[in-house]
């Protein structure tokens, strides 16, 4: 059962990297036995703009359990990280 809902979790995760902007971020999957895997999302040109996302087959989530939207919405998932990793031009 478990490799199932980490199969579920790691195909989702995938489907949302795929909406990402890789000219923007850079985009790791990491899948540790054991652990739920989580998107490990960098901004190219900030670095300090990293953050883990994770899914739970239902939600995507920002590490600090925060709901950012669900699953079949991998667009809004997409814009609403995009939006808070973004950097501002001074």
């Amino acid at each position: 059962m478990i490799n199932q809902v980490t199969q579920r979790e790691s195909s989702a995760l995938e489907d949302l990297a795929a909406k990402l902007d890789r000219q923007k971020y850079v985009i790791s999957l990491v899948a540790n036995a054991g652990r739920h895997p989580h998107l490990c999302i960098s901004n190219r040109h900030a670095d300090v703009l990293t953050e883990r996302i994770y899914c739970d087959g239902e939600w995507f989530w920002w590490s600090w359990a925060e709901r950012i939207a669900r699953v079949a919405d991998l667009a809004e998932a997409a814009a609403v990280i995009s939006r808070v990793l973004r950097t501002v031009a001074p």
